[in-house]
């Protein structure tokens, strides 16, 4: 057993190419400083690529793919972190998937996977406690990620649990993902891109041993008893997230709808209720060790996908492959997302790519001969205009296979806006709605009521983010470095689950959970003046030698035009206060220009990035 608590203490290292695999211990101080998730794989990473940085490819053979789990995974709801650098934008990622996975790799004796090289053919890994296999993959190669799923199942020993990808990450697609448990996904940054481009199909995982010691077992159960009876409480628990598909927009005027051209909607039948009753299958569905269970589960009653069986889609998926697409039927959305799912592909970065697509042909700089959707029943030509489903589907699987537009469209939307602007000979990148290079998570800013606008932080929620336009880790205010699931990320909790970290209540606090298992003693002030500032400079800095400038710190054009329509309409975002709000943050996190300092990087033990981003200072 390890010596850190709560720990296993030891990574699995995979070298594809060579075939082979072995055991790497933790180093312990490594532990203290980074605890675990994302900074953790992503402070290995950087320092293996070095001065080298800028040259890895992140789809090479030399780009390393890391999945860890944090001290949260054995014991309660929790999340696997997929670490590695981004093809969609060049920057460090973590990615984190909810699901089983994460407590089997603990059980099976391993704190992470560190996957290396190419495989000369798909492959997929099965593990079994310190039992490694690299097993031949071909006849899974190709499959959608159900029926991946459904075909390891039937080769591994019962419960054994699956990572895996699926066509879009096989193909190229640069925001394919890591899928789990059918429906959970490491959604942004291009995880499965990473992982297909080594040809591994899949990671099965069958963990049969107990969760390592902890510190305080009797402190720990106390805080795993009282998260559990407010699990069971939880404003999620009836109805998930998909209640936010019309709430967020009507009441908050902060949802996409085309495209982002306006963020507000008064569309009442794409509220969830429309999907519950005798519609639902599994009412109640959850990961290991959640008492939430916020997933659910139904079949489309009515209309042109009657029948299927699909999950009722969180909020992302509902905004931005619904109403962002100009579709507010509620029987329709859930097919949408499903689809993405299947395929294996980022609904978030996917939807905004079509929604970008649809306003390019609404505007008369896209024809229908681009997009060659070909005929309906009736004969007429499917158009992608607002609200057309099966136009979207197919410009979904046109981007999947990489055919005819699509093979623009699967680079995402910031290089897709780049190349057709070249194309059509018009800037049309005005049009695509990300933050260096990752498209926007569902929620706006310009009303100032949207989640992401809390406490005035809005004009910058976005352009400050470590990882581009993704929603999830979005930063929460000015003056410190606190963003929204750094601690989540790290310590593989479950936001929707846990207690925020920030919860006045000591019996319920994530720090109080992290300090039962591990015994580190972290206090909340080096938490917030050490350990997060750490994290979020080291991630920082990776954006920074991926050729991101301050200048790039900018949200949308589209976010500074006046919100059209609503009970907000006309507000928008002030470019002086996005600047102003910018110096501001820099100067505390002490960031010259956005580049972190020599003198911030020995602050926070990082100095083997001094070198690196020196070429970067003014």
């Amino acid at each position: 057993m390890s010596d850190l608590k709560g720990y296993a203490g030891q990574l699995l290292e995979v070298d594809l190419t060579a075939g082979t695999s072995q055991t790497v211990p933790l180093d312990p101080e490594l532990v203290r400083q980074y605890i675990g998730g994302r900074p953790l794989g992503i402070r290995m990473i950087m320092e293996e690529y070095g001065e080298r940085y800028a040259d890895i490819d992140p789809l090479g053979e030399e780009a390393v793919l890391m999945l860890l789990t944090g001290p949260y995974a054995g014991y309660g709801a929790s999340k696997l972190v997929a670490c590695f650098k981004s093809p969609q934008n060049g920057g460090m990622f973590g990615s984190a998937v909810s699901g089983d996975s994460p407590h089997a790799l603990k059980f099976a004796g391993y704190d992470g996977i560190i996957i290396r090289g190419k495989a000369s053919k798909p492959v997929y890994l099965y593990i079994e406690n310190e039992n490694v296999e690299i097993r031949e993959a071909q006849h899974l190669w190709g499959l959608d990620t159900w029926d991946t799923h459904n075909f390891l199942d039937k080769e591994t020993p019962f419960r054994t649990e699956h990572l895996y990808i699926g066509p879009a990450s096989e193909n190229g697609v640069k925001f394919g993902v890591i899928m789990a448990n059918l429906y959970r996904a490491c959604g942004r940054g291009g995880s499965g891109a990473v992982m297909g481009s080594k040809n591994l199909k899949a990671i099965s995982i069958q963990g049969t041993g107990p969760a390592p010691d902890v510190a305080d077992f009797d402190t720990l159960m106390n805080y795993l008893n009282v998260t559990s009876d407010i699990g069971e409480k939880n404003s999620y628990r009836p109805r998930g997230t998909t209640y936010l598909i019309y709430t967020n927009a009507a009441n908050s005027s902060a949802e996409p709808v085309r495209n982002w051209q306006s963020e507000w909607h008064d569309e009442k039948q794409v509220q969830w209720q429309f999907f519950a009753a005798e519609q639902w299958l599994r009412r109640y569905w959850a990961d290991y060790g959640c008492t939430a269970s916020c997933s659910k589960l139904g079949r489309i009653a009515s209309g042109d996908y009657a029948g299927n069986i699909v999950e009722l889609p969180d909020y992302e998926a509902g905004a931005l492959v619904g109403t962002n697409l100009g579709i507010f039927d509620i029987n329709v959305i859930p097919v949408m997302a499903d689809i993405f799912d299947k395929l294996g592909a980022d609904f978030i970065e996917g939807g905004t790519v079509l929604g970008f697509a649809a306003e390019l042909y609404e505007r008369g700089l896209l024809t229908l001969e681009d997009f060659d959707l070909g005929k309906d029943e009736e004969g007429a030509d499917i158009e992608p205009v607002w609200g057309n489903a099966r136009a979207f589907e197919l410009l979904t699987r046109k981007m999947v296979n990489r055919e005819g537009i699509g093979d623009i469209l699967a680079e995402g939307v910031y290089p897709a806006s780049v190349a057709l602007s070249e194309q059509l000979g018009e800037d049309v990148t005005k049009y695509a709605m990300h933050v260096k290079g990752i498209a926007l998570g569902a929620h706006g800013v310009r009303s100032t009521k949207g989640g992401r606008a809390a406490g005035g932080i809005g004009p910058i929620a976005y352009p400050l983010e470590t990882q581009g336009g993704d929603h999830g880790t979005t930063v929460v205010a000015v003056d410190n470095f606190r963003e929204r699931t750094t601690i989540q990320d790290t310590v593989g909790c479950c936001q929707f689950w846990s207690v925020p970290i920030d919860d006045e209540t000591a019996d319920q606090s994530v720090l109080g959970w992290v300090n039962a298992i591990t015994g580190f003693g972290i206090t909340e002030d080096e938490l917030n003046q050490e350990l997060i500032p750490r994290w979020v400079t080291l991630q920082r800095a990776s954006t920074v030698l991926a050729g991101w400038t301050s200048e790039d710190d900018e949200n949308p054009p589209r976010w500074y035009e006046p919100l059209p329509d609503g009970p907000d309409a006309g507000k928008t975002v002030n470019p002086a206060e996005v600047q102003s709000m910018l110096q501001a943050a820099y100067e505390f996190r002490g960031w010259e220009n956005g580049v972190p300092t020599s003198e911030t990087l020995a602050k926070y033990g990082l100095e083997f990035l001094d070198g690196p981003l020196a070429e970067f200072r003014a």
